[in-house]
């Protein structure tokens, strides 16, 4: 995979992309006419069905959050709510279009085209059809590996999430719905510039890295809107060009250096206020990668981890306030207390963040992940 230099013709090109399309911060565009019409007994996989005629995309170019919303919610233990829940959220909905199946030849040149999103679900579609969906998802891997964090994490976590529910049971339905993630992923491909680790100085890692870069300041800085464009600013900084190629991401495993990553975009999050949907998704996306690790090697976990990071970076200089803290701490909050805040919930990032927040306390033990939950349902 070739990786752009920063003042290369394609890291320009792909800043425009960066500009044109995101990630869903909020419905941008709502009164569309979609329904799901599910009969009183429908289940999780007639649920899906249904979900499958809608774009990946709300109008405006937010993202639909329904089937991932749903999947948390059933590792929270709400999965009596599942329908009830995506039979409102689905109002906000639009229709997918038409696909096609892009040829083998062709799909180098279609990665990160936007547009051609229905065509690259109907290409996984069909491989998913009688393909192993763990031998499918380690095959794509060298094209999304790098893209981790495109369009604010969401290919990777819907992708993810499909993944959690086909092993609870192995469906068409799931297996569509794993598709949908993997087609919508490969449409939102972007490439942030740089490569990390191209020249890695030993002992140089996460937080170590994170400490060493500055904000931008607020007058450069892109407040509110679609989380993806607000990366723009930072694109062209040399410091974080030069930290990127620095970071040492070699130490332990890869699910070691995963811990490292979640709890970084955690300590952010914190140190935010716990309020940005911007620094909400580095600890959703980092954190969902677990959910997909059954299914990759040490060294594609690692890649994905690296990709992260990489995108972690990019949005502390895009949008934190202040330089990054490592000794940051916070005080835990109970699983039931958490849980009790998903009950009164309706909004989809609530679930996705509480569940991140559980897994990631039951993996590290770390009190950072909790209250950063709590932060968020609190607000």
């Amino acid at each position: 995979m070739t990786h752009p230099t920063p003042d290369s013709d394609m890291t320009r090109r792909r800043a425009l992309r960066l500009m044109a399309g995101g990630a869903a911060v909020s419905c941008l565009a709502c009164g569309s006419d979609f329904t799901l019409d599910l009969a009183d007994d429908a289940d999780y996989d007639a649920t899906l069905d249904a979900l499958h005629a809608a774009d990946p995309l709300l109008p405006g170019g937010a993202t639909n959050h329904a089937p991932m919303g749903m999947d948390a919610l059933v590792a929270l233990g709400c999965g009596g709510r599942v329908c009830g829940w995506a039979e409102g959220y689905a109002k906000q909905l639009q229709p997918m279009p038409v696909g096609t199946s892009i040829a083998l030849d062709h799909r180098q040149a279609a990665l990160g085209d936007i547009e051609r999103r229905a065509d690259w679900v109907a290409t996984w579609t069909e491989a998913l059809v009688k393909g192993d969906p763990a031998t499918v998802v380690a095959e794509a891997w060298p094209d999304l590996a790098a893209a981790v964090g495109a369009h604010a994490f969401h290919g990777l976590l819907r992708t993810a999430h499909a993944a959690r529910a086909l092993r609870r049971a192995d469906t068409p339905a799931r297996r569509r719905e794993l598709a949908h993630g993997l087609g919508y992923w490969c449409a939102a491909r972007t490439l942030l510039p740089g490569q990390p680790g191209t020249q890695a100085q030993g002992g140089f890692g996460v937080h170590q890295a994170l400490a060493e870069l500055t904000p931008l300041p607020a007058s450069q800085q892109i407040r509110g809107g679609l989380i993806t464009p607000r990366l723009v600013p930072a694109l062209a900084d040399a410091t974080l060009v030069d930290v990127v190629a620095r970071v040492d991401l070699s130490a332990g495993t890869a699910t070691d250096q995963l811990s490292e990553v979640a709890r970084a975009a955690a300590r952010l999050f914190v140190a935010d206020g716990g309020t940005s949907f911007a620094f909400l998704h580095g600890v959703t996306g980092t954190s969902m990668l677990r959910e997909l690790a059954p299914w990759l090697s040490d060294a594609q976990l690692r890649a994905g981890v690296a990709a992260a990071w990489h995108y972690i970076a990019t949005l502390h200089v895009a949008q934190s306030t202040e330089a990054y803290d490592p000794t940051l701490t916070a005080q835990p909050t109970s699983r039931s207390q958490l849980l009790a805040g998903v009950a009164a919930a309706t909004e989809p990032h609530t679930f996705k963040l509480v569940d991140a927040a559980l897994r990631e306390d039951a993996a590290t033990g770390d009190p950072l992940f909790t209250a950063a939950a709590q932060l968020w349902v609190g607000r």
